[in-house]
């Protein structure tokens, strides 16, 4: 999978460089050699480390259930064109290309996003001025800021199949008993 790369690349930069953002917010006696410098850091790391843990398994799991969903949807396609031929039916063609339609966007939309963080973290990372809007801090380094950006979109991900599927109006798919089980 070409993401694999970005993720793991993004990761790490979004890992370290917030480990040190951290790591200098607690430095409280200024020098280099600190312990609650060096303890900041690993606990921002593992924090982060875990947020993108969750975040890229729930992408996994959210383009899981899209796959499952296009191929139960064209295993029953002819009973959705049949349904439709009967009046009054709920079971109609175009619920069943909504459907379809949603689910299969959310693969290109999550590969749009990744691809989206990786210019944004690379574009700021590579500048020497970087904008930094108000409530979010003084970064010095616009690689820590980079790094945060890219971080933010990767946290954003996992909700791209829903709102893939909201736009086509597909009805959505309720795979809680499955999750149930499973857990």
């Amino acid at each position: 999978a070409p993401t694999g790369p970005i993720g793991i690349g993004v990761g790490t930069l979004v890992g370290s460089s917030a480990g040190n953002i951290l790591g200098n917010l607690v430095n409280v006696g200024g020098g280099n050699g600190n312990i609650f410098s060096l303890l900041g850091g690993m606990v921002a790391f593992l924090i982060i480390a875990i947020a993108l843990l969750v975040a890229l398994l729930r992408v996994w799991f959210a383009l899981l259930q899209a796959y499952i969903t296009i191929l139960i949807n064209i295993v029953f396609a002819p009973f959705w064109i049949v349904g439709g031929l009967i009046p009054g039916s709920k079971i109609s063609f175009s619920g069943w290309l909504r459907t379809m339609l949603g689910n299969l966007a959310a693969f290109p939309a999550t590969l749009v996003m990744f691809l989206l963080g990786k210019v944004f973290t690379d574009t700021i990372t590579s500048g020497t001025h970087a904008f930094v809007p108000p409530f979010i801090g003084n970064i010095a380094e616009t690689k820590q800021f980079g790094a945060l950006i890219g971080l933010g979109i990767i946290l954003t991900i996992p909700n791209v199949v829903k709102m893939m599927r909201t736009t086509f109006g597909a009805p959505e798919q309720n795979f809680g008993s499955i999750g149930a089980a499973v857990g």
